[in-house]
């Protein structure tokens, strides 16, 4: 008996000990999260809304259009800001007030105080009469709750707002290009310009190279935080969009229920990392060469030649 017992416990601490060593090994090529030092509550939200940047307007637009089912004809009309009140171009309207955060779904309102921000932010003359009867209308037109999130109500709501202040809201929103030009020229390396991938944008900002982070146990986590957010797997109020994140896996491989355990900002990228690290590398390779242009300005399709030509008419204009 005392024999057995004294097998049971080596092959038990051989046991352990083998445990140990795998766990070493994992820790050493993949970096466990909780080994690896980051800031105190680095995936918390920023302090408050900020006005949005061109990358921010452009990255709504783009994306809100690719994801509708309108026809062709129709998102020719939204890139000339042009929207009609077809139920397609309702929920176009809401999905770009809702990624730019001018529209709070979970409070059904809209934040009439931000279109202010954007112009004090943006407007050459943001004291102007015009302006501040800008000011003045959106509190008057879009303050209230709405009885619900429709794509219809939101658009009834907004659309007598931007009917009187279209050219306003083109301009303060990035969307007139002899105005887009300068904005990025005057915000410099503080923006994704258009023609750079985000990981060169955070490398740049935050003085890293990416290639030699993401081969570490433990990589910058400034630098991993830049990316992440950059590719809007993190939202900027610090939550994780599983959403996205699924959106951007189609195709390696990898189980969307696998995908949505990974639910902490902070320990995002280690968690996607322990899933298949070459697969993460991939996706985050991919993602990235997506990020440089949103949209090909050289193309001879539509709408994207007729969003070219309109803004190529504005800049244009005497």
């Amino acid at each position: 008996m005392v024999t057995v017992a004294l097998e049971s416990s080596v092959v038990a601490a051989a046991g352990l000990a083998a445990l140990l060593l795998t766990l070493a090994a994992v820790i050493g090529t993949s970096g466990n999260p909780l080994e690896c030092p980051r800031p105190a509550a680095s995936g918390s939200a920023p302090s408050g809304w900020q006005p949005r940047t061109p990358e921010q307007t452009l990255y709504a637009y783009v994306r809100c259009l690719n994801d509708s089912s309108a026809s062709i004809e129709m998102k020719i009309r939204w890139v000339m800001w042009q929207p009609d009140q077809s139920p397609e171009s309702q929920c176009y309207v809401k999905c770009v007030s809702e990624d730019l955060r001018l529209y709070d779904p979970a409070r059904r309102q809209f934040v009439p105080e931000r279109f202010e921000q954007q112009a004090r932010a943006f407007h050459e003359d943001p004291e102007a009469d015009d302006i501040r009867t800008l000011y003045t209308d959106a509190h008057r037109l879009l303050a209230g709750e709405l009885p619900d999130s429709d794509c219809s109500t939101v658009f009834a709501k907004y659309a007598p707002f931007y009917a009187v202040h279209q050219e306003h809201i083109l301009d303060i929103f990035h969307g007139d290009l002899r105005k887009i030009l300068v904005t990025y020229q005057r915000l410099g390396p503080r923006v994704k310009q258009i023609g750079q991938s985000f990981v060169d944008y955070c490398e740049k900002r935050y003085g890293f190279a990416w290639a030699e982070e993401e081969q570490r146990p433990c990589p910058n986590q400034t630098a991993v935080q830049c990316i992440l957010r950059g590719f809007r797997w993190i939202t900027e109020e610090g939550s994780v969009n599983v959403a996205e994140i699924v959106r951007d896996f189609d195709g390696f491989g990898v189980e969307a229920s696998e995908l949505k355990q990974c639910q902490g900002a902070d320990d995002l990228y280690w968690c996607l990392r322990s899933l298949n690290s070459d697969k993460l590398a991939a996706v985050i390779r991919q993602r990235d060469a997506q990020t440089a242009f949103y949209f090909d300005q050289s193309s001879t399709d539509e709408p994207w030649k007729s969003a070219v030509d309109f803004g190529n008419a504005r800049l244009n204009r005497a």
